[in-house]
């Protein structure tokens, strides 16, 4: 079989247009019970579009941080927890969505800390909730977990 990339652009446009949804990430920062470092004062629309633009280029974490920074004179620490955490939250609601079309469960890949480890290598229904209480990663602020589909034969 041969792969045809001829017409292959970088980035991920469904992962972009799930950030830039207004709230988005607001939602999602509430929803996993997560709390970044000094949120408050941020206008986290703009840090999801920040974010999303990146993702739309194929860029990785670097250079979302540095667009946090500068677009939005941030710490480093904010701008890594929420390029992480808008990557991260962005990607697994896309592989949910994709779940729910083509199968029958997923499961939660690498547990990375005592809350994440009740739900490595459990298998649900999409949009179900793990162990933990969370549909999806990130669960914790430094979390490195990731969903993937698992058919059940």
């Amino acid at each position: 079989m041969r792969v045809d990339w001829s017409n292959w652009e970088p980035g991920d446009k469904d992962v972009e247009s799930i950030v830039l949804e207004s709230g988005w990430i607001e939602k999602k920062l509430k929803d996993q019970n997560i709390d970044g470092p000094n949120l408050n004062n941020l206008d986290l629309n703009k840090a999801s579009k920040l974010v999303g633009e990146k993702i739309a280029e194929g860029k990785g974490q670097r250079d979302m941080v540095k667009a946090l920074i500068q677009g939005m004179e941030m710490g480093k620490e904010q701008a890594e927890f929420l390029a992480m955490f808008i990557f991260s939250a962005g990607v697994s609601e896309r592989d949910l969505l994709q779940a729910a079309e083509t199968a029958t469960k997923v499961q939660w890949l690498a547990g990375c800390c005592d809350l994440c480890d009740q739900n490595e290598n459990v298998m649900l229904e999409p949009g179900k909730k793990f162990p933990s209480g969370h549909i999806a990663p990130p669960a914790c602020v430094n979390c490195l977990c990731c969903l993937s589909p698992a058919v059940v034969i």
